[in-house]
């Protein structure tokens, strides 16, 4: 699918309506599906990613029922996975679902082959598949990519992780943790990426009775034999949506994005982003409360040599922005994007070099000499099938006017309504073929 866009006269103040965070219900759901009793669900998104969750718990032996819209009772299975004989399961495109399920699978007796889309069959999983059959699961791959056979007995015990390839390795064998006999450790070679996204993990892990410890060296720890409790829980608002539309604010003077609730703790996210984002010359208020963000600076102030790693979805948004400020930008601790849902460095640099800019995706990180105003030699881009490219690359449009992003399809990973959204704020949006 082709979406054209032109952008509205003015934003002015506007309050999006954004989806439920993806994040949290990843590891709310799981959790869930783990538990002893009925979780009460409340906010669960409408995507892609959700929807083979779903398909993932159930056919672990949870049983997950919707009451309402965005509501769901979930049975748990009182930490025992139970997937009939013979259960292949395909997980889409979600890389975050695969880690969590192969730890998750690893609890069961029964054996289950999970794969999934073929981007997914690309990503790495070696390290997790290494770790997994260490601490006692049967595992059986080709190369360590999926389609992965595993069943367990998953025991735990120590574990140490390379921490420069996924947090998500990580957060998959804590969430499984207080399930094992013998609890998990875990210590890195190098600090972890995205680490706050493992803090996120064991902060919803304590919603449902999971504990968490933090060691000295900067490793993890999960007690044996604790298990989890049904709760009740609202998934708020994602924060990496959150960032499309403040990063439009912070291109257009004079508008106001306002959120409100979006930054209470522990959902925080990829937070830093607004650092980012103020440090650009936009005027940013975040609190307990909620968020306003206003812009400032025209044109934008590039962001020189900065490590972005604690907020890896921003990438592309930060790139796209990049592409507008006059002066270089060097985002660094972004070399784990190559394996998402595309090598998001290559393909937001090559996205940027049609506008004639100077990109590198290299070894350094991913650099770009922005421009203002930008003149551009194509306003047609490609999306890679990649939903956050989609997403940022629709920023351009209140740079360039007119603007068309073909793969625009690819939204439906994480936020199905995003083009809608922006046709909500003014936006002119055509689909086509």
């Amino acid at each position: 699918m082709r979406v054209r866009l032109s952008p509205p006269a003015r934003l002015g103040i506007f309050r999006p309506r954004l989806p439920p965070s993806k994040y949290v219900a990843n590891r709310a759901l799981l959790l869930a599906a783990l538990a002893e009793g009925t979780s009460l669900l409340r906010g669960l998104p409408e995507n892609d990613d959700l929807r083979a969750a779903l398909a993932f718990v159930e056919a672990a032996g949870a049983r997950p029922e919707r009451v309402g819209e965005g509501t769901w009772m979930v049975q748990g299975v009182g930490g025992r996975p139970r997937f009939p004989a013979g259960t292949r399961i395909d997980l889409g495109a979600s890389g975050t679902l695969a880690r969590f399920a192969l730890a998750v699978s690893a609890l069961s007796d029964t054996a289950v082959v999970l794969d999934g889309s073929t981007r997914l069959r690309e990503r790495p999983m070696e390290e997790l598949l290494a770790a997994l059959a260490a601490l006692g699961a049967r595992v059986e791959s080709t190369h360590g990519r999926l389609p992965v056979r595993v069943s367990g007995p998953f025991v735990g015990g120590e574990r140490r992780l390379s921490g420069r390839k996924s947090s998500q390795f990580a957060s998959a064998l804590l969430l499984a943790g207080p399930l094992t006999p013998r609890g998990i450790r875990l210590g890195f070679v190098d600090p972890p990426v995205s680490a706050s996204y493992i803090d996120l993990t064991a902060e919803v892990m304590a919603l449902f009775g999971g504990r968490v410890v933090r060691n000295g060296g900067g490793g993890y720890g999960v007690p044996a034999g604790s298990g989890y409790r049904a709760t009740s829980l609202v998934i708020p608002p994602d924060p990496t949506a959150l960032g499309y539309f403040a990063a439009l604010a912070a291109l257009v003077p004079g508008s106001s994005l306002e959120a409100e609730g979006t930054f209470a703790r522990p959902f925080v996210g990829e937070a830093c982003l607004l650092e980012f984002l103020e440090a650009m010359g936009a005027e940013v208020e975040a609190g307990e409360r909620g968020l306003v963000v206003r812009g400032g600076a025209v044109p934008l102030r590039p962001l020189g040599r900065v490590d972005a790693g604690a907020c890896p979805d921003g990438v592309p948004t930060l790139a796209v922005l990049a592409g507008t400020a006059p002066g270089e930008s060097l985002l660094t601790g972004v070399g784990h994007l190559r394996h998402k849902e595309s090598d998001r460095p290559r393909a937001i640099a090559q996205e940027l070099g049609r506008l004639g800019l100077e990109t590198d995706a290299g070894p350094e990180g991913l650099r770009v000499v922005g421009r203002h105003p930008l003149r551009a030699r194509s306003t047609v881009f490609t999306s890679h099938d990649d939903h956050r490219i989609a997403m940022s690359l629709a920023l351009l449009s209140l740079r360039l006017g007119a603007t068309e992003i073909e793969g625009a399809e690819a939204v439906s990973k994480s936020f199905p309504d995003y083009w809608r959204a922006l046709a909500a704020l003014g936006f002119t949006v055509e689909e086509g073929p």
